[in-house]
């Protein structure tokens, strides 16, 4: 699930880049969803330019969109999550995203307050129940 491995490079910045780093879901429950990284909070992935991070001269823009997955939905309990700089866990608690095909298949990514994050539950073949 490219979700999950996004939701780890976020965390991985945060701690490589010496910087709180947050992840934004936008469109929560739809398919017409998209996650956002940036270094500020509130980042809009909808909008170009608007979810960067990095050093100044040198930032990155970061986004996945629902519509590069052929009906996927995608659901979060949190709208943003923060990633802080020493350690990479989590500024306000873990969360958990669910991401949903159309056949029905689905699984969680999980991160919790220590910054973990796992995919589980669900009902795809070879994942742990949560």
């Amino acid at each position: 699930v490219s979700q999950s491995r996004y939701i780890q490079l976020a965390r991985s910045e945060s701690i490589k880049q010496n910087r709180n780093i947050f992840v934004t879901v936008k469109g929560s429950g739809t398919a017409d969803w998209c996650i956002g990284m940036s270094d500020d909070t509130g980042c809009d992935c909808s909008e170009a330019n608007s979810c960067s991070y990095g050093p100044a001269g040198s930032r990155v823009e970061h986004n996945i969109a629902g519509s590069s997955f052929t009906d996927i939905i995608v659901a979060t309990t949190k709208a943003e999550l923060e990633f802080t700089s020493r350690s990479g866990a989590t500024a306000d608690g873990g969360n958990t995203i669910t991401v949903t095909g159309s056949s029905g298949l689905n699984t969680e990514i999980r991160t919790s307050t220590l910054g973990r994050v796992r995919i589980c539950g669900g009902n795809i073949k070879g994942y742990q129940s949560c």
